[in-house]
């Protein structure tokens, strides 16, 4: 019996391609194998820096999924920063009506926003992992597939696989409250998705307050995890030539992300100091408090002897 067709919808895939959106798509893909047909579609980009188009277009095999990787329209740069800055008060507005919590109430008489709609549409196709050939693959092919899966709300092809396969689609948006979550072009795509799948609660409850009615079918799908052999601490600090304190960050390595990470670290314990241990074997862990759909720091405490600065 033949397989069903499903594709997933990413902006980069393949090895050694780091990021959550990406590697979250992996895991998903390659599990789904033994059950369908299973295409993961693409770019060929593989540096999220550049947007330059590496790899080449077509198709390769890896793990049992066929990828189908197709090129980028050529970088604009200047083009999407003179959009997106006359788009900016669409954003604006909405994260101010959400910080007073009436966005998701207004969502009832206007579900689906069109302003600066057009703007940010221009923003996107000039962006570096913008691609009409991979749209136009979506929009001519979309009664071949069973179901279209798009990763990651915060990347144009989001839009268009919900703007082409909408009705075939589980989106897996990985929403964060950050600016680029409340544009309006995303009322107009999420309004089109058959399923949205949320990975947590919060997750759920942040794209409630900012989509409103706009947001249809949805539940948390989570992922699993696949936990690993502990390692040798003594062979593990010599691998990476590692000291007794470290800070280890886990992510997309991108300037904006690591110079905000180190210096909001670095400006707390400015702030409120650092416990010290003499004895062996003592370590300062973070203590948070929940607050809005967010955490907030608010101190230390020493995971041996209790102390808390």
């Amino acid at each position: 019996m033949k397989k069903e067709k499903v594709a997933f919808v990413v902006v980069r895939y393949g090895k050694n391609i780091n990021g959550g959106a990406e590697y979250h798509c992996q895991m998903l893909a390659e599990r789904l194998v033994p059950d369908y047909d299973v295409e993961v579609l693409t770019t060929c980009v593989r540096d999220v820096a550049t947007g330059e188009n590496i790899y080449p277009e077509g198709e390769e095999e890896w793990n049992g999924v066929v990828i189908r990787r197709f090129r980028t329209n050529p970088v604009q740069r200047e083009k999407e920063r003179y959009f997106a800055k006359r788009a900016k008060p669409a954003r604006k507005l909405r994260q101010f009506l959400f910080k007073l919590g009436i966005l998701k109430y207004l969502s009832y008489l206007i579900p689906v926003w069109t302003y600066k709609n057009d703007d940010e549409v221009q923003a996107m196709k000039s962006d570096k992992f913008y691609s009409s050939a991979l749209n136009d693959y979506i929009r001519e092919h979309v009664d071949e597939y069973k179901a279209f899966i798009a990763m990651s709300s915060d990347y144009v092809t989001f839009y268009y696989t919900a703007l082409y396969a909408g009705r075939k689609t589980i989106a897996i948006p990985t929403m964060h409250n950050m600016g680029i979550s409340f544009r309006s072009v995303l009322t107009s795509a999420f309004s089109k998705i058959a399923y949205v799948g949320f990975n947590t609660g919060e997750e759920q409850r942040l794209a409630e307050n900012i989509l409103g009615k706009a947001l249809g079918a949805h539940g948390i799908l989570s992922v699993g995890i696949e936990e690993s052999l502990s390692a040798d601490w003594a062979l593990t600090k010599e691998k990476f030539q590692l000291p007794e304190r470290y800070l280890l960050y886990i992510g997309r390595i991108t300037p904006k992300k690591i110079h905000r990470l180190l210096t909001y670290f670095v400006n707390y314990k400015k702030k409120v100091g650092v416990i010290e241990h003499k004895e062996e074997g003592h370590y300062e862990t973070v203590t948070v408090t929940e607050a809005y759909n967010e955490q907030k720091l608010v101190g230390y405490k020493c995971s041996s002897c209790g102390e808390t600065k």
